[in-house]
């Protein structure tokens, strides 16, 4: 039976993956996080990544797609890594996590706006970026890992 639980649980998880639905709205891709309910920005689409032209990123806080409305919950792990043409930022309202390295050397991004929203934002997440401008809309203090803005 021990062996029998883990191989379940496997195919399980397999299973509720298989009907995760990913899909991109203005060069930007989600992956839903709870089934039907939220997503997480996990990076851009390969016509935007790395493409000069592509300097400034919205991230909303409520996508639709497919005749559903998706809370978006957060900025997935290292969703934009070295995603060396971004140089603006805005995360809107609604958005709550910024995970570990999620703008990890984003060498061009200057400038960040955040929401009041934001609750957690993860360890080196604008590790390496040239941020000269750091807009903060925040009422109380998020968790903050040290080295976030390193």
């Amino acid at each position: 039976m021990k062996r029998f639980c883990p191989l379940l649980f496997l195919v399980l998880v397999s299973a509720l993956s298989a009907n995760a639905i990913d899909f991109t709205i203005s060069n930007i891709k989600y992956s839903e996080y709870r089934q039907g309910k939220s997503v997480y920005c996990i990076g851009l689409d390969s016509e935007a990544s790395n493409n000069s032209n592509f300097t400034s990123v919205n991230i909303p806080g409520w996508v639709s797609y497919n005749g559903v409305t998706y809370n978006v919950e957060g900025i997935d792990v290292t969703a934009f890594y070295q995603e060396r043409y971004i140089q603006y930022l805005k995360v809107q309202y609604g958005v709550k996590k910024i995970m570990a390295s999620a703008f990890k050397d984003c060498t061009s991004l200057k400038s960040v706006t955040l929401s009041s929203s934001i609750t957690d934002i993860g360890s080196g997440a604008f590790k390496n970026c040239a941020l000269n401008y750091l807009n903060l809309a925040w009422l109380t203090m998020p968790n903050v890992a040290s080295d976030a803005f390193e």
